[in-house]
């Protein structure tokens, strides 16, 4: 029996399952991507829950035959890098060869495919491993991809299968005229940030909006202070208006007494003199 290794590279979830040679899932094991963090450690987490669901299955590394890993954005299958994702954040990332540092084994990547239709599953097997040959076109001479097709339990004729492949290959793939499914999907993820940059985005946004509430709570006490300082400076302008007006009164009163005063003693004066004459 031979077994293989397929890792659900998510934004959310990384997920490692074996499965045997009749496409039967023996063990599963996942961790959390944790973005955004850097993509050597990503691949050390994929390469972990590979190991872990290996052991889950009861087996070791020496019967996986290889690794395939399905992965969010554009992927390059011959260069073995994940070319642009937005989800994860990728740029040209040599995945293939950060896995085979942790796993001796081929390791193969590819697009993740996603459908709102059941697709035969003799069309996905044709493809995985049409794609395969299509990159080591050697593999021919030693076992012929009529022969992995049989091998595999493969009941669609062949030539039914391959017109099907490539009907699915210039449609989604490149159909001579830059319009293909992937070219336009590179395109539209071209112009969509990158989560870290959204991220970072929304830090400097965030920092931003404290700086500003902060700016705005030190203009509410500062006008606090000087209303209340010009409320203080009021009451001390009323108060030594009200001493002034005080002072005024008093003196008011004591020149008019003054006056009484000399006014009776003129009248008096005035009196005595007629008197005498």
């Amino acid at each position: 029996m031979k077994y293989y290794i397929g890792i659900d590279l998510g934004g959310t979830n990384i997920v490692a399952g074996v499965v045997d040679e009749n496409y039967k899932i023996i063990s599963k094991a996942s961790t959390k991507t944790n973005l955004p963090r850097p993509e050597k450690e990503i691949a050390a987490d994929m390469a972990r829950v590979s190991v872990q669901a290996v052991k889950e299955a009861g087996l070791d590394m020496n019967q996986i035959e290889w690794v395939g890993i399905g992965t969010p954005g554009i992927a390059n299958s011959e260069k073995g890098i994940i070319e642009y994702s937005c989800n994860l954040g990728f740029d040209n990332t040599p995945m293939v060869d950060y896995i085979k540092e942790y796993i001796d084994k081929p390791v193969f990547i590819d697009y993740e495919w996603v459908f709102n239709f059941p697709v035969p599953v003799d069309i996905v097997l044709y493809h995985c491993v049409q794609n395969f040959y299509e990159h080591y076109p050697d593999m021919e001479n030693v076992f012929s991809l009529s022969q992995a097709m049989e091998y595999l339990g493969v009941k669609t004729d062949i030539c039914e299968l391959d017109k099907s492949y490539r009907s699915f290959y210039d449609y989604v793939i490149s159909d001579g005229k830059e319009e293909g499914f992937a070219l336009m999907k590179a395109i539209c993820l071209k112009n969509t940030q990158k989560f870290q940059d959204v991220q970072r985005e929304n830090i400097v946004n965030r920092c931003e909006c404290e700086r500003l509430q902060g700016v705005i709570d030190d203009l509410n006490r500062q006008m606090f202070d000087e209303k209340l300082k010009a409320d203080m400076q009021l009451d001390d302008v009323r108060n030594e208006l009200q001493r002034v007006a005080t002072e005024a009164f008093i003196k008011q009163n004591e020149l008019e007494s003054k006056i009484n005063n000399i006014e009776k003693t003129l009248f008096w004066k005035i009196y005595r003199i007629f008197r005498r004459k």
